[in-house]
Formats: C-alpha cells, structure tokens, sequence
C-alpha cells in the first residue's frame, strides 16, 4: 500500500510527497539490507537480588571499561567476497577496514587480492586516518596478508596480528563487514530499477 502524504511536508524546502512516493516506495527497498533479527533468550526476566544486581552492575562497568572492549589506536581489516559483477573500472572486492576510535567503517574497492592492489587501498585509508589524527598502533587482519602489506606496517612501525585460522570472531572487521554489506545491498536496493550495476563502485566514493 502506498503511504498517504497529501498535506504532509509542507514545511521541508524542494522536497514534495511526490517525490518521496518516487523514490522511497513503502521502504521495501531499505528492508533487504536490514533483515537481521533480535537473539531471543539473551536476558532474563527474572528479577535481580541484591547480590545478584550488585552482580550485574559489575559486569556492565567492565563491560562500559575502554580496555576490555578495544585498545586504542587499533583498526581491523579484511576482504570481501567477489562481487556479482565487474564495475567499469575494473574492481571486484572491496577492502573493509574498521577503526575501533572512530567507530567508522571504511570501504576501499580492490580490482585485485593482490599484494600490491590492497597495498594500495591500505595506504588511501590509513593515509585518511592520519590526517584526521587517528594514529594506528596495531592492525589487526586476516592470517591470508600479503607479505608487501606486511612489510609496510613494519617499515612504518605499525605492529600487526594475525588472527588464528577459523577464529573470525577474532577479527572485528568481520562484523564490520556485515555492517557494511547490509548497508550497501540498501544503497542498491534504493537506485532506479535501470541503475547500470557495473556502477557500483562509484557509490562509494
């Protein structure tokens, strides 16, 4: 059902209830990258004793402490899968990397998994972080790094950690790569039916 806005956005400048009946069609759109649901079973519903709330208020206060969620000056980083399509300028990935201070999600798109290609999209945003201030001390990536991405953050006197194989939940960036997608399938979602897909790459810049 289309949602009723005769009357509606009066007071919003170059903006009509035609143009969001146009371009935002009952929402459908936004709903297929956010399609995620609430765990059930995480809380209890019982109610807490004094022990049990002192308990409780413990754990949140270590949970709320900075060291215990994220060292300061650490980004994650990692990969995703072959997207569906080539763009015109030839890229196929897209490097993901999250910065723990900034709590920001940047994407890099890759042509290649090639040392040199990631190389490449590292030093764009690292070279972004750093002229906003952020400095990184620790990167923390997948086990599968090239050695010339490596011998970068050695050179710069970065340290880095692998994360153990099949220990993803070790990399924050896998989560942050979620985050992103779900995103990004949004953006999509909300361009004209004709949109080229091969133009993908240009939404992020």
């Amino acid at each position: 059902m289309m949602m009723r806005l005769v009357g509606h956005l009066v007071t919003f400048p170059t903006l009509t209830s035609t143009q969001v009946r146009k371009y935002c069609p009952d929402s459908i759109a936004t709903c297929m990258g956010h399609l995620d649901q609430v765990r059930s079973n995480q809380h209890s519903t019982k109610k807490l004793t004094s022990q049990g709330h002192d308990l409780y208020v413990s754990m949140v206060n270590t949970m709320e402490s900075p060291s215990t969620l994220h060292r300061q000056g650490t980004i994650y980083s990692d990969i995703t899968g072959k997207f569906i399509v080539q763009s015109s300028q030839g890229n196929n990935y897209i490097l993901v990397i999250f910065d723990g201070d900034s709590n920001y999600i940047f994407a890099e798109p890759l042509p290649s998994r090639t040392g040199n290609q990631i190389l490449k999209a590292y030093t764009k945003i690292q070279t972004l972080l750093e002229q906003r201030g952020i400095t990184t001390n620790l990167h923390i990536l997948d086990n599968e790094a090239s050695d010339m991405l490596k011998s970068y953050m050695t050179s710069n006197k970065i340290k880095y950690q692998l994360v153990p194989p099949h220990q993803h939940r070790a990399n924050a960036a896998e989560r942050a790569i979620r985050t992103f997608k779900s995103h990004f399938i949004s953006t999509l979602s909300t361009c004209d039916p004709s949109f080229p897909l091969h133009l993908w790459d240009r939404l992020l810049e």
